[in-house]
């Protein structure tokens, strides 16, 4: 019992015990723990670790490898077979000698099995995943992730293990399954999980943080020549984010004092003096261009956004600086995992490219998330509760963590301006017929797509592309949702996607309007047009 249970506990688990002795025989008992326990190599129970380490069922083993298997249940690291053949090899002889003590076996059984090296097959299958069967999951691959990182089950991970699979713990997390329902249909509907492209999705709750979907539209399975993968695609940052990551430069802009109606005169292509460019011969090949050739004007911040034009938002993080707008992105719950070799002059940051430009699901999900609440960022936890075998809390989530991470006017602001993007802009495909703000994404030759948004109850990233390499197999030719896409950008297969997983989990919920733009953040210290 660890150091620092009180004394009611003691009592509450020694009752415990007690009961169960009264309800079963010891070889009952025995037999249960059995069931459960934890024998290393991820193998839980006596029948899966046979299975694992022999290759035959429990009913089939022999003396010796019985006894490595109930020498393995005291430390399963240090006496793993595969991984310590002669520590095992101690242990399970040590064993055989006690069961030759007690008269299960003979000595001269005991003496004749010590004498048997260790065979286990020559690479154990993996033991079965749990997750397999869950109707969520990749969400149930994060869960115990993070279980299996959370102090308060144990110091160790062998610790750790054994509270989750053998503790009897009881854990409510903050999965939605009406929401899990819709998104899953979403993906799976709109891009088939046979498809070499994957489509994920994530969703969470403003203003509390819960985790309440996370969809992948593949069969979560280690058979990848089945399509099956176990890459935990909503929170690995395997996608650039495109233009997604515009807000970002749209609120740190806010933030410094421009107005919603600073504009720039947005070429078709732009060369920057402050971010420099040279990618040898081709059209551009000094400076950043639109999506579209014909796309050239005066822009201001509204319809920049709407149109998601390159060389305006280039322009306008020529004034916030690339450090702030990675700044406001850290803040609001994303950092690429290798953000630190992003440079002051590396300009594709502002449109969300770039070599070290990658995200995940989850973190779009939760920047949006953040503006949806007013600028209130929560730390995202997949539950909201847990109690052990004896009914006594543990913390493995706590309450919400929240912290104001944005001015709620700056908030505001951005999503009265994001607002417009599933109206007027590129987003048209995620429009749902209620109050909604977004941002479509399309990444370098259409290497994956992107899009995010909410509405005042619940936001959403979506991302679609090939995970098997995005750049060398890019989003041209996709055969989805009942058509060939010749290439495809955010306001196409995300953004369906999303209007159709939104409309499903939010059909119960009122109509709740965005909040209007701040008067005073709108209006700035700067603005009007603008010279780079």
């Amino acid at each position: 019992m660890a150091a620092g249970d009180s004394l009611d506990r003691k009592i509450q688990e020694l009752r415990y015990a007690l009961d169960i002795e009264k309800r079963l025989s010891k070889d009952e008992i025995l037999e249960r723990y059995l069931n459960i326990a934890y024998f290393g190599d991820g193998a839980y129970g006596v029948g899966t670790a046979a299975e694992h380490y022999f290759g035959v069922p429990i009913s089939q083993v022999n003396v010796e490898q019985a006894a490595l298997l109930a020498g393995l249940v005291q430390s399963p690291s240090r006496y793993n077979p595969a991984a310590h053949p002669q520590a095992a090899l101690t242990r399970r002889n040590t064993v055989l000698d006690k069961m030759a003590e007690y008269k299960y076996i003979s000595p001269t059984q005991a003496d004749a099995a010590k004498q048997v090296p260790i065979t286990v097959v020559p690479t154990p299958p993996p033991a079965a995943d749990s997750c397999v069967t869950a109707t969520a999951p990749f969400f149930c691959d994060y869960v115990r992730t993070q279980l299996q990182g959370s102090p308060s089950l144990g110091s160790t991970m062998e610790e750790r293990n054994r509270r989750i699979y053998e503790g009897g713990l009881v854990i409510r997390t903050t999965l939605d399954p009406q929401v899990q329902q819709a998104v899953q249909e979403a993906v799976n509907s709109t891009v088939a999980p046979d498809n070499r492209v994957s489509a994920t999705e994530v969703v969470i709750q403003p203003g509390t943080g819960n985790i309440l979907a996370m969809a992948v539209n593949r069969v979560y399975g280690p058979d990848t020549a089945a399509n099956q993968t176990v890459v935990p695609l909503p929170t690995n940052a395997t996608f650039q984010p495109g233009s997604t990551f515009k807000t970002f430069v749209l609120a740190a802009a806010l933030e410094q004092g421009y107005g919603t109606s600073t504009a720039f005169y947005s070429p078709a292509c732009y060369e920057s003096k402050k971010f420099p460019l040279d990618r040898g011969e081709g059209d551009c090949a000094k400076g950043f261009s639109n999506s579209d050739p014909a796309e050239a004007g005066i822009y201001d911040i509204p319809k920049g956004t709407w149109d998601s034009v390159n060389t305006f938002y280039v322009q306008l993080a020529e004034k916030t600086g690339i450090p702030a707008v990675l700044e406001m992105a850290r803040r609001l719950g994303v950092s690429p995992p290798q953000a630190d070799k992003i440079g002051a002059t590396d300009g594709a940051t502002a449109i969300g490219g770039g070599q070290y430009m990658y995200v995940s699901p989850l973190q779009m999900a939760d920047a949006y998330a953040t503006i949806a609440g007013g600028g209130v960022r929560c730390t995202p936890r997949f539950a909201t509760g847990a109690v052990d075998s004896s009914k006594d809390p543990i913390d493995v989530a706590g309450p919400p963590k929240c912290e104001q991470v944005l001015a709620k006017g700056v908030a505001d602001t951005v999503s009265s301006v994001l607002a417009g993007v599933p109206i007027n802009g590129t987003g048209t495909n995620a429009a749902i017929g209620r109050p909604s703000a977004g941002k479509t994404g399309t990444t370098d030759e259409y290497s994956a797509a992107w899009y995010v948004g909410f509405t005042p109850q619940i936001a959403a990233a979506v991302s679609v592309g090939d995970p098997s390499g995005a750049e060398s197999h890019p989003l041209r030719g996709v055969v989805a949702d009942g058509r060939t896409w010749p290439r495809v950008f955010g306001g196409d297969l995300p953004a369906i996607i999303w209007g159709k997983s939104m409309r499903a989990a939010l059909a119960n919920l009122p109509v709740v309007p965005l909040p209007a733009a701040d008067p005073t953040v709108a209006r700035g210290t700067k603005g009007g047009l603008s010279t780079p």
